[in-house]
């Protein structure tokens, strides 16, 4: 778990909050890759996972590294 601030982010890249990185949380990471120059959607915090205020390929490579297999 990550606190910046006083917001709790919880574990990068579980976008359902159910402790795992998974195919579900993949699905939702999709549409909030939006390259370097795209900017951040207020709903994908949890996939900025490098924190440089967008999500891109190298987020992509870390939710493929962080991913939780059945």
């Amino acid at each position: 778990m990550q606190v910046t601030g006083a917001t709790c982010i919880g574990m990068y890249g579980d976008f359902n909050g159910d402790s795992q990185v998974d195919v579900t949380d993949h699905a939702a990471f999709a549409p909030c890759m939006q390259g370097p120059d795209g900017g951040l959607l207020p709903e994908c915090g949890i996939f900025d996972i490098e924190q440089d205020g967008d999500v891109d390929l190298i987020d992509a490579m870390q939710m493929q590294q962080a991913i939780t297999l059945p």
